[in-house]
């Protein structure tokens, strides 16, 4: 069974972090960098929780 941590939803306000997480993370899925990948999922959530107070 393969585990994978799900996307972030989009919102319509986002910051600069936000964005740069999740265009880091859609980098490395397509050079098929899976480990980085996941750290930058994981680099965005915690950003996320102490940003925003939330995991969008």
């Amino acid at each position: 069974m393969e585990r994978r941590t799900p996307a972030p939803t989009p919102t319509a306000l986002q910051c600069a972090t936000c964005a740069r997480h999740q265009a880091a993370a859609a980098q490395a899925e397509e050079r098929r960098d899976y480990s980085r990948a996941s750290d930058e999922r994981v680099l965005l959530a915690r950003h996320q929780q102490s940003a925003h107070g939330d995991a969008r």
